[in-house]
């Protein structure tokens, strides 16, 4: 049994998952309220622990007291899993990230970039959403450097960034430079399509690259036409069944040191409004 914790904007998302998985508790500790949801919504860690300890808890999107949580289900020892990092130590009970490795998307692209044909890496473009807060539009960031650092094949060795904010809504662009030379420009935005399949790489020897409407089921209405990405493009589902299968299992230390001085560069890149370099 796990626990997730999600924002009601993730309605898609969440009852996707419970098709999938067993879900014991939600906890949603922002205002807004779930209009439905497959398992008991809860408004406080602690009432939902109250009420029965999953085995696990799934940290699907960043607020304000995602480090309080985490260090009490570490505490009480129940296994996290979270989407993004936090500022806390590493913990053999506590693992972050990696949900690109279950991406339909990342996987394709990836085995057409191992091929002789395609060469070298040179250049990637990736767009994504996720930009509704500050902590969201974060851990957007960090997963995109990730995923970006295992299709290029390389560290980052130089990454700038570039921010601006409406209210809440927040646009970011990296630029990130790596040890083999190839570049990369990532954005996010406040809205998009949910999975991304925006994607192009470029290589010495050819270009692998994913067309996000041309990827979509189309359904046209009285208001216009919508674009629903296929459920199955959707990382999480594999991410977290995999999690869950290795619960008795450390997991690897891990300091996200890089992403936290990515945190502290977006800060300063919507304070002064110009580019900064993440160091």
């Amino acid at each position: 049994m796990i626990a997730l914790v999600a924002h009601p904007g993730q309605q898609h998302l969440l009852q996707l998952l419970a098709s999938r998985l067993e879900i014991s508790a939600i906890l949603n500790p922002w205002r807004t309220p779930f209009r439905a949801a497959p398992a008991p919504v809860f408004s406080q860690l602690s009432a939902l622990l109250a009420a029965g300890a999953p085995d696990a808890c799934c940290f699907l999107r960043p607020y304000g007291g995602l480090e309080q949580d985490i260090s009490t289900c570490l505490e009480r020892q129940v296994r996290v899993l979270s989407a993004g990092p936090a500022d806390l130590p590493a913990s053999p009970l506590w693992n972050w990230g990696g949900q690109h490795l279950h991406s339909p998307l990342f996987q394709a692209a990836s085995g057409q970039r191992r091929s002789p044909a395609f060469g070298t890496p040179v250049y990637l473009r990736r767009l994504v959403g996720g930009g509704t807060d500050l902590l969201d539009a974060w851990w957007a960031a960090c997963q995109l450097l990730t995923e970006a650092r295992d299709l290029i094949g390389a560290e980052a060795v130089e990454v700038q960034l570039a921010a601006c904010r409406a209210g809440r809504q927040h646009h970011l662009a990296l630029t990130v430079a790596f040890a083999n030379r190839a570049t990369a420009h990532l954005v996010v935005a406040p809205h998009y399509f949910s999975p991304s399949t925006d994607l192009t790489l470029l290589g010495s020897g050819g270009l692998v690259f994913s067309d996000a409407p041309a990827n979509a089921a189309h359904q046209t209405g009285s208001s216009g036409v919508r674009l629903h990405p296929p459920p199955f493009l959707h990382p999480e589902p594999g991410w977290i069944a995999e999690f869950l299968q290795r619960l008795d299992q450390p997991a690897p230390a891990a300091h996200p040191a890089l992403e936290l001085h990515l945190l502290a560069a977006l800060r300063q890149a919507l304070r002064l409004g110009q580019l900064v370099r993440v160091r």
